[in-house]
């Protein structure tokens, strides 16, 4: 994976709050990049992904792979 490549990392704004999705824990860091996140009306929900070393909001609905976490 290139750092240039956009991967889900797992959290989603629900309800007005960014939580992990897999627990429900807010997130308490987010290296967002410069202007983000972007919210309107048709992105009341959206989810956070990672490209390089910075965090962008975009559409739940777009395929990217995903980052794991190992238990």
């Amino acid at each position: 994976m290139s750092l240039a490549e956009r991967v889900w990392v797992g959290a989603s704004n629900i309800q007005g709050s960014l939580m992990w999705m897999a627990t429900g824990t807010p997130l308490t860091y987010i290296p967002w990049a410069k202007g983000e996140p972007i919210m309107s009306v048709d992105t009341a929900v959206y989810c956070v992904m990672k490209m390089g070393n910075d965090w962008y909001s975009d559409k739940c609905t777009h395929s990217r792979p995903f980052i794991c976490e190992q238990a």
